[in-house]
């Protein structure tokens, strides 16, 4: 039974979404008196789709005023705040994929899904009960985040989305099987039109490249299990059907809770790739080494990691270990011209002078048209002594990129040693004008400028380099 929402009188309910008995109903109009006026606010409060709604709403406006917008928002706000993420939501933070559905990426985002949650959720409550629809509501949203994390090698997630479509599959059975006569007539229509909700919102998730359908399909298929497995009206939420409903929502979350383990367990390798990265960028590399073998050896045939490690290594100065590393991520991956380049460097550092030149002259026939490969071969080339060879590759990366701040300094340099000073000067100045930061060229400007008499922009150029320092 329910409350009805203007008169405070039990009832059976029979309208779809409506908090009326069916005398208030007919009647067409509001209760005058004020015990009816606040028995319709006292269930309106006692909503929890209104709850919801109001939380939703809650978390947009701290949103807006960390973001200092309204219509996208950005993810480090969105992660900051809660948002369902791979590498925190798997990597020891589960609780966003319960915050997560309560965040939004914008107005528009939010405005659509609070529409759908109003029009579903007063439903849900008159069929299922206002403790099932509220339990109903997080464990279709916890769903929805897992499909999201489990079809995402990389995410970020947020909306009510999943939760909504989980509210929307378990009205499904629940209308198409009602028992209640008086119930399926007064909905009859509304089983058409939440399938066509459903089917609609999936197409369209389909054809949008930031609607995250994966989360969709996962609330719905939990909202479809629970609408078959709960009980509906009449009595839903009576006390008769406590154990069973009790017993029904423990054993979601235990299936969550086993498919959440399941899912760190799979993705432990990428998430010790992902923390090694970070270590990596940050400086760690002592932590970066132990957390990338970990990975390496739960997934010893990932190129990526491979790579990773060499590059880890050669930071670390120890050249042997990074060419190991590299040569079994060209072996994985033969087309993998980054790793030739890398590999190309670590043999140089190991005096294997040969062998780093294949190297490098692989990158460049996997690449022909990457400047930097032909930079990197150049740099190789001047090692083996070999100066027209390494000219001629520098020239080639200053024909691929023209206006390259570090191919006219490459290209100056060869033609320094050539003794070209004049067109050394005309590079290396195209190279400081691409990039004013670079350190090189206007350290070698300085020192042509002064060998060629011309003092006074040689100390304008030391000018410039120690003002930028003071700031």
């Amino acid at each position: 039974m329910s409350s009805c929402a203007q008169c405070g009188r039990q009832f059976e309910p029979t309208l779809g979404g409506e908090l009326r008995c069916a005398e208030c109903a007919a009647a067409g109009q509001p209760a005058a008196t004020s015990e009816g006026r606040k028995a319709s606010l006292t269930a309106y409060l006692h909503s929890p789709t209104f709850v919801l709604i109001a939380v939703n709403v809650m978390m947009f406006i701290v949103t807006v005023v960390l973001s200092r917008s309204v219509i996208q928002f950005g993810v480090p706000v969105l992660t900051r705040l809660g948002a369902n993420s791979t590498t925190l939501s798997l990597g020891g933070e589960p609780w966003r994929l319960f915050t997560y559905q309560f965040l939004h990426g914008g107005l528009l985002h939010l405005v659509f899904n609070m529409w759908a949650l109003l029009n579903l959720g007063m439903l849900v409550e008159i069929l299922f009960g206002r403790r099932s629809a509220t339990l109903m509501y997080l464990s279709c949203g916890v769903a929805g985040g897992l499909a999201s994390l489990w079809w995402h090698q990389m995410s970020t997630g947020v909306g009510a989305s999943g939760s909504i479509f989980g509210l929307a599959g378990a009205l499904l059975p629940a209308l198409a099987f009602q028992k209640n006569e008086r119930m399926r007539a007064a909905l009859r229509g509304n089983l058409s039109s939440i399938g066509l909700f459903v089917v609609y919102n999936i197409a369209f998730g389909a054809a949008a490249a930031r609607v995250d359908n994966a989360a969709h399909l996962g609330g719905l298929v939990c909202g479809v299990a629970l609408g078959l497995l709960l009980p509906s009206s009449p009595g839903a939420d009576s006390e008769h059907h406590l154990a069973r409903r009790g017993t029904i929502f423990a054993g979601t979350a235990v299936v969550l809770v086993v498919l959440l383990f399941a899912l760190r367990t799979e993705r432990a390798p990428l998430l010790d790739f992902l923390r090694a990265e970070d270590a990596y960028r940050s400086g760690r590399f002592a932590q970066a080494v132990e957390l990338g073998n970990r990975s390496a050896a739960r997934n010893p045939n990932d190129p990526a990691t491979r790579f990773l490690l060499g590059m880890v290594y050669m930071e670390m100065g120890d050249d042997a270990k990074a060419a190991l590393e590299l040569e079994k991520t060209t072996e994985l991956k033969p087309d993998f011209a980054a790793a030739f380049t890398q590999l190309c460097a670590a043999r140089l550092g190991l005096g294997q002078v040969k062998s780093a030149l294949d190297a490098c002259r692989r990158a460049t026939e996997l690449e022909p048209g990457d400047s930097k490969y032909f930079i990197k071969l150049g740099l190789a080339l001047r090692v083996a002594g070999d100066a027209e060879a390494s000219a001629a590759a520098f020239r080639k990366a200053l024909e691929l990129n023209p206006d390259g701040a570090d191919e006219n300094y490459a290209y100056g340099e060869a033609m320094l040693e050539r003794g070209d000073r004049f067109t050394a000067v005309s590079v290396f100045e195209k190279a400081l004008a691409a990039n004013p930061a670079h350190k090189a060229a206007r350290f070698a400007l300085i020192q042509l400028y002064a060998s060629m008499g011309e003092t006074a922009k040689a100390k304008r150029l030391a000018d410039e380099f120690r003002q930028s320092q003071r700031h």
